[in-house]
């Protein structure tokens, strides 16, 4: 307790030399906020509001430096399933999402989702007997009709929001990618096996039945997918088929994907810091796991 008071009044001492306006104070003031990195965070935001804008501006900045630190270390300590050597799905992509919010409720997050499987979960109840086919309906029905998630088309808008849960699940649209990774994640708590399916520029659902394998592209509302529709649609865009797209990725790729189609965005936005940031977090991921 001690050592944390002795903390918050270092902070509170430097944020009142920031303002100083001798800039060679406010500059050493700077550094050391820098210096204690992490543990400066909540102090710095809880006293946003109070400073001047000028001061605000340069808070913010320093927040832009350390934040990025934050996630360096949650990235380097995602939980990883042994057994089958891959990431978790859930708490990668929590992590995932502090890229765009760092502060965002995570236990709201958690209860929406825990809402939306129980919902399917009582849908799927009603049935007697119900066959491969039919639970992907209930999922599609349940989520994308009834709930309304919808994917954004892959070139009609590229904002990032569109790729982090919180968002998602208060504004229901999402990239293609990020809407997969929500059904997914709300699917897992009632054990339905769906999977992630990439292909070079588009991404959608693989469900492995116990009778049958399935595709279903939420971003168009829920369409069933044949091998001849991937394939008519690779050759539309450009690619050759090649039979490894319908495979499912790890998760670690899923989080991979993620990443790199963020970068993308952040790069066609002319945006070249937080495009180092997330080749950061990317070569940690590829290096660690």
């Amino acid at each position: 307790m001690q050592k944390q008071q002795n903390k918050s009044s270092t902070v509170d001492a430097l944020l009142t030399l920031l303002a100083d306006e001798d800039e060679t104070i406010a500059s050493q003031a700077e550094k050391h906020l820098l210096e204690i990195g992490e543990q400066a965070s909540p102090y710095i935001k809880a006293d946003l509001s109070n400073q001047p804008p000028e001061v605000r501006i340069r808070l913010e900045q320093i927040l832009e430096q350390i934040e990025p630190r934050l996630l360096h270390n949650t990235f380097r300590n995602l939980p990883v399933d042994r057994e089958n050597f891959d990431l978790i799905f859930e708490p990668a992509l929590l992590a995932f999402t502090r890229v765009g919010f760092p502060d965002f409720n995570i236990k709201k997050v958690i209860s929406q989702l825990s809402s939306l499987a129980a919902k399917v979960n009582n849908e799927l109840q009603r049935w007697e007997t119900i066959d491969d086919h039919t639970r992907v309906k209930v999922v599609r029905d349940v989520l994308l009709e009834k709930q309304g998630f919808k994917g954004i088309s892959d070139t009609k808008e590229d904002a990032p929001n569109h790729y982090f849960l919180n968002w998602i699940l208060e504004r229901k649209t999402a990239s293609p990618l990020a809407l997969c990774c929500l059904i997914k994640l709300v699917c897992d708590r009632v054990k339905l096996p769906f999977q992630i399916v990439g292909l070079p520029v588009h991404a959608f659902l693989r469900f492995t039945g116990e009778t049958e394998v399935l595709f279903m592209d939420p971003s168009f509302e829920g369409k069933f997918l044949t091998r001849e529709d991937c394939r008519e649609y690779l050759e539309r865009t450009g690619f050759d088929f090649v039979e490894e797209y319908l495979e499912p990725l790890t998760n670690k790729q899923v989080l991979q994907r993620l990443l790199r189609e963020l970068m993308d965005i952040f790069h066609r936005h002319g945006n070249t810091q937080r495009e180092k940031e997330l080749q950061s977090y990317l070569t940690i991921i590829s290096r660690r796991y």
